[in-house]
C-alpha cells in the first residue's frame, strides 16, 4: 500500500469513527437477535480459553433469552477449534502489545446464520460486504437485526470478500499492520480468501426473542501474530522510505496462512448478560460460541 492510499484510508477511518456511518442495529422483529463484532483487547484472556471461574461452560437459559439447550448442537470438535488455531496469544506465547497494532480491518462478504436443526429452520443470510474496523470499533454498514428461527442458531459462516469502498481498501479483504518491538513496520494488505466460522458451544443455541438479545463476536487481532513470529520474519525493502515485513502468500506464506486461520480461530462469542449493550467483564462468563480455525 502506498502512502497516498494510507492517507485516503485514514480519512475514511476518521469519518467512520466520528459518526459518518451508523454502527447501530435495525428495528427488531417479533423473534430476533442482534450481533455486534468487537475487539477483545484484554491482556488476561488467552485465545479460545474460557474464564477461569468456569462460567463459559454454557449459555444463558431460556428465561434469559440468550442461549438454550438445543438438539443438533455442535460436537466437541468445534469447542476445541480455537486452541488448534496456532500458538499466538496462548499461555506459552504472549500476545502483541496493544500499541503494536495500527490497523486491524477485515471485510466480510455476508453473514450466514446456521440453524441448529435444518429441518425446522433455514440459513439466514445478512448480505454485505461489511467493513469491520476493530481498532475504531466500527462495522460499516450497520449490522441489521437477525430474524430468529425455531431451533435457534448454532453457527455463523462469514466469508471474507474484497471491499468495494473506501477506494484505498478496494479489492482487499484484510488490512492489518503495526510495528514490532524494534520499530520495524509489518503489513498484511491483501485479498485474503476464506470463511470465518463460529460455532455454538455444546448444548447451546442462539435464540431470538421479542426483545432481541445481543451477542458479542469478539475478535483478537493481538493474537493474529506472535511477537516471536515477527522477530524471526525477514525484513525487505518497502516503499522508498523504509524496510518492512510484508506478509503475503509469496513472501511469508506460513505467517499469511496462520493469520488466515486465526482471524476466527482465536475468536469467541459472548452473550450480553447484563443487557447494557457494552462488551464487558460480566459478559466473559457467558461463552456461547467459539471460533473455528478452519477457514477453507
Amino acid at each position: 500500500m502506498t502512502r497516498s492510499r494510507f492517507v485516503a484510508l485514514a480519512g475514511w477511518l476518521a469519518c467512520a469513527s466520528s459518526g459518518c456511518t451508523s454502527t447501530g442495529v435495525g428495528n427488531p422483529g417479533v423473534s430476533s437477535l442482534q450481533l455486534s463484532i468487537v475487539n477483545d483487547n484484554a491482556d488476561n484472556v488467552d485465545a479460545g480459553l474460557e474464564p477461569s471461574d468456569g462460567g463459559g461452560s454454557g449459555g444463558m437459559g431460556a428465561d434469559g433469552g440468550l442461549a438454550d439447550a438445543a438438539a443438533g448442537a455442535p460436537s466437541e470438535a468445534g469447542a476445541t477449534a480455537a486452541s488448534d488455531a496456532g500458538a499466538a496469544g496462548t499461555a506459552s506465547e504472549p500476545s502483541l502489545p496493544q500499541a503494536a497494532i495500527a490497523h486491524a480491518i477485515i471485510v466480510l462478504g455476508e453473514l450466514r446464520f446456521q440453524p441448529c436443526d435444518a429441518s425446522v429452520g433455514t440459513v439466514f443470510t445478512v448480505p454485505g460486504p461489511f467493513v469491520v474496523d476493530l481498532k475504531e470499533k466500527t462495522t460499516t454498514p450497520e449490522l441489521s437485526v437477525i430474524d430468529g428461527t425455531p431451533s435457534g442458531y448454532c453457527g455463523i459462516d462469514a466469508p471474507l470478500a474484497p471491499a468495494s469502498s473506501p477506494a484505498a481498501l478496494a479489492g482487499k479483504s484484510v488490512f492489518f499492520d503495526g510495528y514490532r518491538a524494534d520499530g520495524t513496520f509489518f503489513l498484511v494488505y491483501a485479498n485474503m480468501v476464506g470463511t470465518l466460522r463460529l460455532r455454538a458451544t455444546p448444548g447451546t443455541a442462539w435464540k431470538g426473542t421479542a426483545k432481541p438479545p445481543l451477542f458479542f463476536w469478539a475478535l483478537r487481532p493481538r493474537r493474529w501474530l506472535a511477537p516471536s513470529e515477527l522477530d524471526s520474519a525477514e525484513v525487505t525493502a518497502y516503499d522508498t522510505h523504509q524496510r518492512a515485513i510484508v506478509i503475503d502468500i509469496e513472501q511469508h506464506p506460513a505467517l499469511y496462512l496462520a493469520i488466515r486461520m486465526r482471524l476466527a480461530g482465536v475468536s469467541t462469542l459472548y452473550a450480553d448478560v447484563n443487557g447494557n449493550g457494552v462488551f464487558d467483564d460480566a459478559d466473559r462468563r457467558a461463552v456461547v460460541g467459539l471460533g473455528d480455525g478452519n477457514a477453507d
